[in-house]
């Protein structure tokens, strides 16, 4: 049964303070809101502080609501400085004052108790929350922390290659051994074209760099999984203007699984033409 710890939070915790004397950071807590995610956990268990990590890493403020109530009073501050929906259609993003972080509004789906917004994070580092009195976090985040080992908890669908480069690329050194069936299981939900990851990338900011950056990490992904994936992931790498007779642009598309297993052997494979 997943267990999390709660402490008040004291003068000491320097970094939390910062947090939350943002705007509209501050105004969205006496609203009813809470901050949670990466920027929560470098406040306290990270090896960077508040700044490296919204800064080098281009880390964001991710704001949870306690309440649709809560997430309405919070659009309300965000509404009066101008606000942008994300790509991914979860968030209102804003820029704080005085600082000039990016601050997320996460979508009213989200609201809830610190422990049902965390319960629904993919990444257990990441199960750390705020409201600049109370802190809250599951009680193995100290100890990932430590030995800085990245644990996942479910695959967000498609997004999963981009978020577990994401944070890798933030310092861990390995993969928790229980994650690797969320990574096999990725591979088999594009197999069984649960997805089309090259529609994911029109659709969405998924691109071949990122695809690249996840399959060339052998610490995630491994060579069966690449041979899994085979045939289902073609992406398009380029396009070439003006060398289409009907359409002035053509797109040259690879397939990402072949090219890095053929890097990896150091060979050309072939297969036979109706696949694996």
């Amino acid at each position: 049964m997943t267990r999390y710890i709660t402490r008040d939070v004291t003068p000491d915790d320097t970094e939390i303070h910062r947090i939350m004397r943002e705007e509209p950071v501050k105004e969205m807590i006496e609203a009813g809101c809470f901050v949670a995610g990466g920027v929560a956990l470098a406040a306290t268990f990270g090896n960077r502080s508040v700044e490296l990590y919204l800064g080098q890493s281009k880390g964001d403020i991710d704001i949870f609501a306690s309440s649709e109530e809560a997430h309405r009073e919070a659009m309300v501050q965000a509404g009066m400085r101008g606000f942008t929906s994300s790509t991914m259609g979860t968030a209102v993003n804003l820029i704080t004052k005085p600082s000039g972080y990016k601050l997320q509004l996460v979508a009213p789906r989200f609201s809830g108790s610190f422990e049902e917004a965390l319960e629904k994070f993919d990444i257990a580092n990441c199960k750390v929350a705020t409201d600049g009195k109370v802190l809250v976090y599951h009680e193995d985040v100290p100890e990932l922390e430590r030995t800085r080992t990245l644990r996942l908890d479910k695959s967000p669908g498609f997004m999963l290659a981009w978020r577990v480069v994401k944070y890798m690329n933030r310092g861990y050194d390995t993969l928790d051994p229980a994650s690797r069936e969320h990574i096999v299981d990725w591979f088999i939900r594009l197999r069984t074209k649960e997805w089309d990851l090259q529609d994911a990338s029109r659709r969405y900011f998924y691109n071949k760099d990122q695809i690249r950056n996840f399959l060339q990490d052998r610490r995630l992904v491994h060579d069966e999984d690449l041979l899994l994936a085979i045939g289902f992931m073609q992406m398009v790498v380029e396009v070439i203007a003006g060398s289409g007779t009907y359409d002035p642009n053509e797109e040259l598309v690879k397939d990402l699984a072949l090219e890095e297993l053929e890097k990896r052997l150091g060979t050309k494979l072939k297969f036979p033409q109706n696949g694996l």
